[in-house]
């Protein structure tokens, strides 16, 4: 029975873990993705507490507990494992004070305030460790802490240290939940689940307390303090890491959104980009893949790299306009309507469009190519009107690369070519 307790013991604290590792790599693409409204001392606090806290988690499994228990001793292993917790806690307490407190002197004094007080509690706990014994520790952690001074010292330094920055946690998140200011409504619930987790750590720290002061006054009571605390500690662990990502949902997931829309239009556009530039390659300002990727890998590289997506992504239309400015006095705008109306006989208005367009374009690059006579003005096609954003030009641009190699685009170009050729 041992053992399978201790196994489920282990799964949940492993499933905690992957939470927690999941929330830390969601707040680091928020860190290396930012919006414009993310505060990025609080992103970075939050993320720290993320790490530390599955760090401790991590540590409190029986598997790691006991390889911890004999590589080290007692002592040093039990302050280890206070260690990532008491860092995580803090986290939490100066990502509170980089949110709420605008970027100034004050808020500079307060974060190099709560910083000296982490390292002072962190040189006091391991002070503690190296100057007890491990037979005090194991005393302390089998429940006898009245053989355990030095421990019960460490543990109550761990209580005052841990139960301030929780009462001070609730009653900020859950007050700037109820701010009007807080117009996200999974920012607001992801306060209250932080206010919550700390009202558990509280309930946590309190048991702690409680369980001391009686094992001192009216004995050891006899119940195994671990398993009763366990429950609280997970619980809480879970609130607080869900509620440090919730923000994500705000602000993190539309702009993973975002970039996935912005690297398909960049992927579908490469076709269609790489044969305009081909006739003018002056107009490619800079690559993207280092020089080191061989020419045969590049097109994968650009597959993959989602770096500075939006600014590729404008590169890209630029070009693609850059080429057609130098395309214009081949563009008909008959021929486009002749595409346009052969399109609609097949294809959906927007498809057939994009067809009109790309059938344009395709034969614009043979007659530049061939060096044929320039269109008369009145002959010639004007830029869409309208296209004032990216996100505009990008869409426009997309419909065109998708008819760039559509059957129907490359039977009408073929067409237009034949009778060339027999005009000639």
């Amino acid at each position: 029975m041992r053992v399978g307790v201790v196994t489920a013991h282990d799964a949940i604290q492993f499933m905690l873990v992957g939470l927690i590792v999941g929330a830390a790599i969601a707040k680091l693409f928020q860190l290396r993705f930012p919006v414009a409204e993310t505060n990025r001392p609080a992103a970075v606090a939050m993320c720290a507490a993320i790490i530390f806290m599955g760090i401790a988690t991590f540590q409190e499994s029986m598997v790691v507990t006991d390889f911890l228990g004999r590589s080290l001793d007692t002592n040093i292993s039990y302050a280890q494992r206070h260690t990532p917790a008491i860092i995580s806690f803090a986290c939490v307490r100066m990502a509170f004070v980089c949110w709420i407190w605008p970027p100034s002197r004050r808020r500079r004094r307060r974060m190099a305030m709560h910083f000296a007080v982490l390292v002072a509690v962190l040189a006091m706990r391991w002070s503690i460790a190296v100057v007890s014994s491990p037979h005090d520790a194991a005393a302390a952690l089998a429940g006898d802490w009245t053989a355990a001074p030095w421990t019960t010292a460490a543990v109550l330094l761990y209580i005052v240290y841990v139960g301030s920055v929780f009462v001070a946690t609730a009653l900020m998140a859950w007050g700037w939940a109820r701010e009007e200011s807080i117009a996200r409504r999974w920012t607001a619930t992801g306060l209250k689940l932080i206010a919550a987790s700390a009202c558990g750590f509280f309930m946590y720290i309190g048991h702690k307390a409680l369980f001391l002061l009686s094992a001192y006054t009216v004995g050891r009571p006899g119940y195994d303090p671990l398993a009763a605390e366990r429950p609280i500690l997970v619980t809480s662990v879970f609130l607080l890491v869900v509620g440090l990502g919730m923000p994500l949902v705000a602000t993190g997931v539309p702009a993973v959104a975002l970039l996935a829309r912005q690297r398909v239009v960049y992927r579908e556009m490469g076709g269609m980009w790489l044969s305009l530039v081909r006739f003018r390659p002056d107009v490619v300002l800079m690559t993207w893949a280092p020089s080191w990727v061989p020419n045969q890998w590049i097109g994968f590289w650009e597959a993959v790299d989602i770096r500075e997506m939006a600014f590729r992504l404008f590169r890209r239309v630029i070009e693609c306009w850059d080429v057609v400015r130098c395309l214009r006095p081949h563009l008909d705008v008959s021929l486009r309507a002749w595409a346009l109306t052969r399109a609609r006989a097949e294809l959906d208005e927007f498809a057939a469009a994009g067809v009109g367009d790309a059938v344009m374009l395709r034969v614009a690059l043979t007659r530049a190519r061939s060096g044929a006579a320039a269109l008369e003005e009145a002959q010639r096609a004007l830029t869409p009107a309208g296209l004032r954003e990216l996100g505009q030009n990008a869409s426009w641009w997309q419909r065109v690369a998708r008819a760039w190699d559509h059957p129907l685009t490359l039977r009408l170009t073929a067409e237009v070519d034949a009778r060339a050729t027999v005009s000639t």
